[in-house]
Order: C-alpha cells, then structure tokens, then sequence
C-alpha cells in the first residue's frame, strides 16, 4: 500500500491463499475508500477497515462470481461481482448490499466481464456478442432495484448517405426509441417516435435539403449520435 501517490509502498499480506502456486493469489480488489475494502480469490473473500494494513475473513452466504468485484460507486453498502465462465458455472451477476456479507442473485445467463459504475444508478460491465451489434456491453440502471442489465447495443445506421430512408441497427426490440433529426447548427429538424420489434428498424426521412446532417437517438435512456448525409 502506498499513502503518498506511489512514491513509497509498504507491504501487507491479505490471508489469502490458493493451492496452484501458479495462479494469482488475489483475483479481485477494491476500495469504497481510503480505508475499506475487499479482496477475493476463488474461495475466500477478506475485508480491511484500515487501509489495507490488516484483512479479516468475511463469512458470506449467497451466490458470488469470480470475474470482476466492485463497489457501487455512490452507495453506502453496496457491490457487484460478475462472472463469465461456463466451465466451472460462474456465469452471471450478484449484488451485495452490506459491505459483501449478503449477495442476491441478479442474474445466471449472462457473461459478464469487467464492471464499473459511473454513479450509484447507472453502471457497465463487458460481455461476448451474442450477434454482430448485441450483448458486447451491458448496463445497469438501478442496482438498489436488483433488476438484470440490459445489453447496450452496438449501434449503426445504413444506407449512408441515404435518401428517403435509413436503417437503424443496434436497437432493444420491445422498447420505445426516439429518433431525432438535426441539422449542422443543431437545429432540430424531425422528430419521430418508433417500439422495433428486431433489432433493426427502418425509419422513413422528411424531405429536407440535401446535404450533412445528425440523427439522435435516445433508447432505454441511452443516447447515440450519428452523422447521417442525406442525397
């Protein structure tokens, strides 16, 4: 540990240890702040309430994964672990709302990667496509909620240039999206309110001036823009 920015670290042992000496002895390590923490390896998880000098054993009860371990940015108590490996079935999420002691299953099917959370509401985690513009990212909206993330797509739109109609791909079927058309000083020309039923919708352009414009669409309260130009 290092309390001056790196310039000096001193060195403190977690307990925790593994039975292949080939692998790494601490999977996963996070702070809520300067002085608590968690660290976890496959079996076993410790706590620090001093900075990382001294780690204890927490006893947890409830399903927690392997892949990723972090604090809920915001919250007082709150954190996520993440898994993504099917062969020993740590696939999914879980939640924690006391500091680690207590996990709640989010959700069992998904891979989850990497995870980190912008705010107390609204967090990412990596993931595998499970097609060319879907499941790559995932994202929470409420973790107090305990409700699964959902898939962020990778969105794009063709043809481009297009005339009379282009095509959005990357959309949540079943799920309102607002598309907006905008000029180059950021005029709002069109607006137009589509429910895809696929990931893929076509949407049918006014009759504006030839020339470049800005397509901005807003779905499950994430936002992308794309340069669009219009023959």
């Amino acid at each position: 540990m290092s309390d001056n920015k790196g310039l000096n670290w001193t060195a403190s042992g977690t307990g925790l240890t593994r039975n292949d000496p080939t692998l790494p002895v601490i999977t996963n390590i996070d702070f809520k702040n300067g002085m608590i923490g968690l660290a976890q390896n496959d079996s076993t998880m410790r706590k620090t309430t001093d900075g990382g000098l001294t780690w204890n054993a927490v006893s947890f009860s409830g399903p927690v994964h392997h892949y990723d371990l972090r604090f809920v940015t915001g919250s007082q108590q709150t954190w996520i672990s993440t898994g993504a490996n099917y062969q020993v079935n740590d696939v999914g999420s879980s939640i924690s709302y006391n500091d680690g002691q207590t996990w709640i299953a989010v959700d069992d099917s998904s891979l989850h990667t990497v995870v980190d959370f912008v705010s107390e509401n609204i967090g990412y985690s990596g993931g595998l496509n499970s097609s060319i513009s879907q499941g790559g990212v995932f994202k929470w909206m409420d973790p107090s909620s305990v409700a699964s993330p959902v898939a962020v797509s990778a969105q794009f739109i063709y043809p481009n240039p297009a005339k009379d109609e282009v095509t959005v791909n990357g959309l949540l079927p079943g799920m309102e999206a607002q598309v907006q058309l905008t000029d180059m000083l950021g005029r709002i020309i069109w607006v137009q309110k589509t429910k895809p039923e696929t990931e893929a919708a076509s949407i049918n352009l006014p009759a504006v001036t030839a020339g470049i414009h800005y397509l901005r669409i807003e779905q499950n309260n994430f936002i992308t823009n794309h340069k669009l130009v219009i023959r």
